[in-house]
């Protein structure tokens, strides 16, 4: 069997079954090159990214060249479970110049949709951005005050503790 052929039986649910995905296929050489590959053609985009959100949380990394083709994907990413799953993922990985655009559009996407779950990751992801761009960091401050005032208590609650930290 190969990862592939397991994230096509992945309920998209079951956390114990990508977990049994996650540990088969995380020795492999070749693990993070597939994981990458099935992101950037799109394919079973749920799983793979859901792998890539463990796989930093396990402590590990990748390869600018990685981060690079992830962002580069962006725009194609379909399903809302994908896109949560990288906003989620962005702390981990650094922000290349060249990608800031295809970064501002994905997370200003975000900001606007009807998920509320989006929505909140979008926030943070904005805020990563404006980590790194400077002239993004009082536009943000706009942004996270004016949602602070219209946005759902679980979406304010994620903007409050990202002001929290400010942008230093």
């Amino acid at each position: 069997m190969t990862m592939l052929m397991d994230l096509s039986f992945w309920n998209g649910r079951s956390t114990e079954d990508i977990l049994e995905v996650y540990e088969r296929y995380k020795s492999s050489d070749r693990f993070v090159e597939e994981i990458v590959a099935l992101i950037v053609e799109g394919i079973e985009e749920n799983g793979a990214t859901w792998l890539l959100k463990h796989h930093f949380e396990q402590g590990s990394n990748l390869s600018a060249d990685d981060i690079d083709k992830i962002y580069k994907a962006l725009p194609t990413l379909n399903a809302w479970e994908a896109r949560l799953h990288i906003l989620q993922s962005m702390p981990y990985m650094p922000i290349e110049s060249a990608n800031y655009q295809i970064i501002e559009a994905f997370v200003r996407g975000g900001l606007t949709g009807n998920h509320k779950l989006i929505r909140a990751w979008s926030y943070s992801g904005f805020y990563e951005l404006a980590l790194v761009v400077p002239g993004l960091q009082s536009e943000a401050l706009e942004i996270f005050d004016q949602a602070l005032k219209t946005e759902v208590p679980s979406v304010t609650a994620r903007i409050r503790n990202l002001l929290k930290k400010g942008f230093e």
